[in-house]
């Protein structure tokens, strides 16, 4: 598989995620987070359009929008690609595009991707976001405080969500094999590993994976916020309760 066949493939899976190769972007959009050219500075406008625009959030919704704004599409790109594609691409040289309060669309330059055994794979992909996260970390934090734990578990939530989308995506994938992924995955990126999914009940039917969210993303913060279905402020029999009736309304 080529480049442009993973981004072709990846854009469907997930619109949004969509990726182009360095060199063939047409004119190049006034702010990208390019880990290697002034990283703080797009971090920057990032928190403070989220500031403005949500001054009743505070700034525990600003630095956790952001931190996940900055991480989703290296970690989304790279689960999808190793369970989807069997294939992950190097992170290097990859450039996030900036639009007034969210991340969306990408950048990679020209390359050969990276097959091998799923174990392989994850080690692979996992080593390449490290580099990407902790350079973003770093950009972060000359704004931002946001504790290292913290970072760390909404980075945990963010993985495990993603495999659960390709889980989504491709039903044939067994919840076992979404657990011990999930296992692996959080291992290898050294994220908090326990409890990474829950079982939702579903009657007779095969019991429903959903995300055991160690973190809140504070999005209840906002004026036209709420709490999410998975948010750890609610208990676990209130999540089950909510996600349960969640799936059953997917299904009719």
């Amino acid at each position: 598989m080529s480049l442009q066949e993973l981004f072709a493939m990846i854009s469907q899976v997930l619109p949004g995620l969509d990726g182009k190769i360095a060199g063939h972007l047409g004119q190049p959009h006034p702010i990208t987070i390019d880990v290697d050219h002034e990283p703080a500075s797009a971090v920057q406008h990032l928190y403070q359009f989220l500031q403005s625009n949500y001054p009743e959030a505070g700034p525990h919704y600003w630095s956790c929008r952001c931190w996940n704004l900055l991480i989703w599409q290296p970690v989304y790109l790279c689960v999808l690609s190793t369970h989807l594609a069997h294939c992950v691409p190097s992170l290097s040289g990859m450039k996030q595009t900036l639009h007034p309060g969210y991340v969306a669309g990408f950048s990679l330059p020209q390359q050969t991707l990276h097959t091998a055994k799923t174990e392989s794979l994850i080690k692979t992909a996992a080593t390449n976001i490290v580099v990407l996260r902790d350079s973003l970390y770093i950009a972060l934090r000359k704004h931002i405080k946001l504790s290292e734990k913290l970072a760390k578990m909404l980075e945990a939530d963010c993985v495990t969500s993603a495999l659960l989308h390709a889980q989504q995506h491709r039903k044939t994938i067994p919840n076992n094999d979404i657990k011990y992924w999930s296992q692996q995955w959080l291992e290898a990126l050294r994220l908090p590993s326990a409890a990474a999914v829950i079982e939702v009940k579903m009657g007779e039917q095969e019991p429903r994976l959903a995300l055991c969210r160690k973190s809140c993303c504070q999005h209840f913060r906002r004026a036209d916020g709420e709490m999410c279905h998975d948010c750890p402020k609610r208990s676990m029999q209130e999540r089950h309760r909510i996600l349960r009736m969640a799936y059953c309304a997917d299904s009719d």
